[in-house]
């Protein structure tokens, strides 16, 4: 068991895709099974998610290669990460990262056979995830409204800037800016342009984070901002807000397609 990097952006998967986006076992047929195998739908692998502590998770993504390839499958657990399949009625090496929002992401490796040749014999595998103390814990997608308006920040992999949606800030387009952070560029939407910004790195000391910058003229970010227990809540100050009014972040499941890397 051991550390590897910070898992991308939450990806989702159907049940069906990752039934269907690996040959079978069971005479080449296609998953979840073959009639031959007398079961339909075996599990290869499933994985736990922990704490530091033994406690599950409620949510994490799941990434898979097989035999040496790449991560080409991924799911995602919500709501209970304990005992969750992630693949069936396949055989062989099963290189398995998980990664959570504000905890550090994990790869453990196992190699799964058949004694029929036909039925995998199941591996369970725990993750024991540590918690991010880094300003890695910000990855991913974060909202909030106030009396700027409302907004979208996204962090990269290791907390680094990527990009925001400004929303109803303009008569122009579908009425939103979108700005690209320090020349990490985004999708945006057709037809409209990107507006590139170069700001300071977002900070951690200790439990406090902070980011804050100008977007078009529109202050963004929070200041000495602390996350919840759950990872999914910041609450900081932000310039030019009433004292005593903090800005208040709330991390989504899934990245917007406008700032995703085109």
């Amino acid at each position: 068991m051991y550390s590897h990097g910070k898992l991308k952006a939450f990806v989702l998967f159907s049940a069906v895709v990752l039934a269907t986006g690996i040959n079978g076992q069971c005479n080449g047929l296609p998953l979840p099974g073959a009639a031959d195998c007398g079961s339909v739908g075996v599990p290869s692998v499933v994985v736990t998610v922990t704490d530091a502590d033994g406690m599950t998770l409620p949510a994490a993504t799941i990434a898979f290669g097989i035999n040496g390839g790449p991560p080409t499958f991924t799911s995602s657990c919500t709501g209970n990460c304990e005992a969750f399949p992630i693949a069936f009625n396949s055989v062989g090496r099963f290189d398995v990262t998980v990664g959570s929002p504000g905890f550090v992401s994990e790869l453990q490796t196992v190699t799964v056979t058949s004694q029929d040749g036909c039925r995998p014999d199941t591996a369970n595998l725990t993750f024991a995830l540590s918690a991010d103390d880094t300003v890695g814990a910000l990855a991913g997608a974060w909202e909030t409204n106030n009396i700027f308006g409302r907004s979208i920040l996204r962090f990269g992999d290791s907390g680094e800037i990527i990009g925001a949606i400004l929303f109803d800030r303009t008569i122009d387009g579908d009425g939103n800016f979108y700005v690209s952070f320090n020349n990490r560029p985004i999708r945006g939407v057709p037809g409209q342009l990107v507006a590139s910004v170069f700001t300071t790195e977002p900070t951690r000391n200790g439990d406090r984070f902070t980011f804050l910058a100008q977007a078009l003229s529109f202050p963004v970010g929070f200041q000495d901002a602390t996350m919840s227990s759950d990872f999914m809540t910041l609450v900081g100050g932000l310039p030019g807000l009433p004292p005593g009014t903090p800005a208040v972040y709330t991390r989504l499941a899934d990245i917007p397609d406008p700032l995703k890397a085109p």
